[in-house]
């Protein structure tokens, strides 16, 4: 009997870490210039399988066995996957809380029902032990499908400070689950005690994953509440444009109107030998009839046109010179993502600008496509230092929780795109440099 459970314990061992390597996997995605998957796996797979081989054969052994787990999956994400490495972090041990949980639960479970203590039911590994232990394996698959799938639609709108929140939330449910099944693995611990620790046990997890819902849904509807920013700002950009394109009609048709007129006047001038004033006339007729405020930059990406031309049309109608230069090939860039970007910069710099009173108001913009990264500059002049009295740029307005979050949205974009972001002073102009890689 003790055989064939170990034999089954065994075979359960290797189903447990094959899921794990699997959803590690899925969840991060190879990076592309690796090749020998499948090897990488298997030999991941007989390492972690050789290491369980040591788990209860010294003091603290599952402790050990744990902490190495974790840093040989760190090492395997960090040499072989994508994504960055609080995210590489959250997936890495999330494993492991799924593991204890489910296990401590049906332990705990199997002692109430047995009335027998938690350490004796573990030594003795009877049948009921055996069918609980593989019921954990079969809660652990279908634990891992279902997050697998939360996580593939619901990472892209957590922030880095987000993931950290969730991996330390993970981290403490872990080490709380340990202690619970430490506790009541002691051979004279059963009923009531055992009961207790179950309840303290689902409250921790259950406690666990409702603050964790609660991370990706406040994260959920910030990225939405961006998206409607950014599309309200396209819609205004297509009205504009049509305005425009209407004003324009309306130009040529009373320039078609009158151009009878506006020949028999120039000719007239030309009789009497007015060069000059030939010359001025026909400014005049192609400022009034050619010239219209139309549509000033195009990149390719029908996001970007419309932030990059709202906000300049906002910046001229404040009586601000902004210029911006586009280089490269910008339409397979994210529109939302580098949308929202130049959006809240460039919203900080027509508000910073608008209160010159010493110096020229002037906003530039570049935009730099090359292969490999974008990068973008965003300058503006200022009447004094902002640095030098607000280094940590923190908001001045009084609603401080609603326009401060400009910044953080920044901020937590140039993080997730795994790029940098500097602000610096040079020529009486307040200058960020945000670095993006491909």
């Amino acid at each position: 009997m003790k055989t064939a459970n170990y034999i089954l314990g065994e075979f359960g061992s290797m189903f447990e870490l094959y899921l794990t390597i699997e959803f590690i996997t899925d969840c991060l995605e190879w990076k592309e210039e690796i090749k020998q998957r499948k090897v990488l796996k298997c030999v991941l797979f007989i390492l972690l399988f050789m290491i369980a081989q040591g788990n209860g054969r010294f003091s603290n052994s599952q402790i050990i066995v744990v902490a190495i787990d974790l840093v040989l999956f760190m090492l395997y994400a960090a040499c072989f996957l994508k994504e960055r490495f609080q995210y590489r972090l959250l997936i890495c041990i999330l494993p492991f809380l799924i593991v204890s949980a489910i296990n401590v639960m049906i332990v705990e479970m199997l002692s109430l029902i047995q009335a027998q203590a938690v350490g004796k039911l573990i030594i003795e590994m009877n049948f009921l032990f055996m069918i609980g232990f593989f019921a954990s394996k079969v809660l652990f698959y279908l634990a891992l499908k279902h997050i697998k799938f939360i996580l593939k639609n619901s990472f892209r709108y957590l922030q880095t400070s987000q993931i950290i929140v969730i991996s330390v939330l993970i981290i403490y449910t872990v080490v709380m689950e340990f202690c619970i099944l430490y506790i009541v693995s002691k051979e004279d611990i059963v009923g009531t005690p055992v009961v207790l620790s179950v309840v303290i046990s689902w409250g921790i997890i259950f406690l666990s994953i409702y603050m964790i819902y609660s991370i990706f849904n406040t994260a959920r509807q910030n990225e939405e509440l961006i998206r409607m920013n950014i599309l309200k700002v396209e819609n205004q950009e297509v009205g504009r444009q049509l305005r425009e394109l209407k004003k324009s009609e309306q130009r040529i048709r009373k320039l078609e109107h009158d151009y009878k007129n506006h020949c028999l006047n120039m000719n007239e001038l030309l009789k009497r030998e007015h060069y000059q004033e030939v010359e001025h006339y026909l400014e005049k007729i192609t400022d009034y009839y050619l010239v219209s405020e139309k549509i000033y930059i195009e990149t390719q990406n029908s996001i970007l046109d419309a932030v990059l031309n709202v906000k300049i049309f906002q910046a001229r109608e404040k009586q601000m010179d902004m210029v911006c230069y586009v280089v490269g090939d910008l339409s397979e860039i994210d529109g939302m993502e580098m949308g929202s970007i130049l959006f809240n910069l460039l919203d900080n710099a027509i508000e910073a600008t608008r209160q010159n009173k010493k110096v020229e108001k002037k906003i530039i913009c570049n935009i730099n496509k090359e292969e490999g990264a974008t990068e973008i500059f965003i300058k503006n002049s200022i009447d004094q230092s902002v640095l030098w009295k607000n280094s940590d740029l923190r908001t001045s307005k009084a609603n401080k929780a609603l326009h401060g979050i400009g910044q953080q949205i920044v901020r937590s974009l140039v993080e997730k795109m795994e790029g940098m972001i500097d602000f610096y002073e040079e020529d009486k102009m307040f200058c960020v440099h945000i670095y993006l890689p491909e």
